[in-house]
């Protein structure tokens, strides 16, 4: 997959002083594959996949905005994927909080994000 890395500067405040911030716009390729790394059953925190980005491609941070458009989007491709019974659909829910109001906006809500969790606890035990 191609991944274009794109890093911009961007002022932020630290301590009431503005300070120049590089800022990694993360593709959906690259959530979609930091994604897939988190294992069966567990759950990623997508807090950390952004840092583990940043500091690969030499960011200060990666753009919590762009990461959230990003994961609706993978999210919609997955739903529908899994929705057909493809195996091959980016785990995103490896990556979402369901008690969290964010679960509800994605493809699938809250109960989709519940279902698939469980269906891979389930998967490990037996």
């Amino acid at each position: 997959m191609s991944q274009k890395v794109q890093i911009t500067e961007r002022m932020h405040s630290v301590n009431g002083v503005m300070e120049p911030q590089r800022v990694l716009i993360p593709t959906v390729d690259m959530l979609g594959d930091k994604i897939r790394q988190v294992p069966l059953g567990q759950m990623g925190d997508l807090g950390e996949i952004r840092a583990e980005l940043a500091r690969e491609h030499g960011a200060d941070i990666t753009c919590p905005v762009t990461t959230q458009r990003h994961l609706k989007v993978i999210a919609v491709i997955a739903h529908s994927a899994v929705t057909m019974g493809d195996p091959q659909a980016i785990p995103f829910w490896r990556v979402v909080d369901p008690n969290k109001p964010n679960a509800d906006r994605l493809a699938g809500g809250r109960g989709f994000v519940v279902a698939q969790q469980t269906k891979e606890r389930r998967a490990i035990q037996a």
